[in-house]
């Protein structure tokens, strides 16, 4: 069975750039970025599963949550629920940062996600940009 595919929205042609929207939000909050980076760039932005367009979380899909051991105490409390309620979540604590992580240590946290896409590579975002490329995304 082929997981869900989440919406995208897509714009411009060139090298790619990735929107992401928080939890409350939606690709929609992206629109006018879209609009402004288009005649340059290959523009996407993804509704994440269970907000805007896109379908409800899929439980058997992977999932990656990282956070700092100095992130706030609410990392870890979303870490409890996410265990029992994702049968495939990979939780990530990282010793020594917090949750700016990925900016103040992007090699380390970097590392994580690319080992974590080349172990699930049917979900490996070249796959989505493909997609998106040959208009299956919509």
């Amino acid at each position: 069975m082929k997981p869900p595919v989440p919406y995208f929205r897509s714009a411009g042609s060139g090298p790619a750039v990735v929107c992401l929207h928080a939890n409350a939000g939606s690709s929609g909050q992206w629109r006018a970025l879209m609009d402004s980076l288009a005649p340059r760039f290959h523009v996407l932005a993804v509704d994440s599963y269970g907000a805007g367009r896109s379908p409800a979380w899929p439980l058997g899909v992977p999932v990656l949550y990282m956070f700092g051991k100095d992130s706030p105490a609410p990392a870890r409390g979303v870490a409890r629920v996410l265990t029992p309620a994702l049968p495939r979540v990979q939780v990530v604590e990282f010793e020594g940062m917090g949750h700016m992580g990925p900016l103040t240590h992007p090699e380390l946290v970097n590392g994580v996600i690319s080992g974590f896409l080349e172990r699930h590579r049917p979900f490996h975002r070249a796959d989505v940009l493909q997609l998106a490329a040959q208009g299956s995304l919509r």
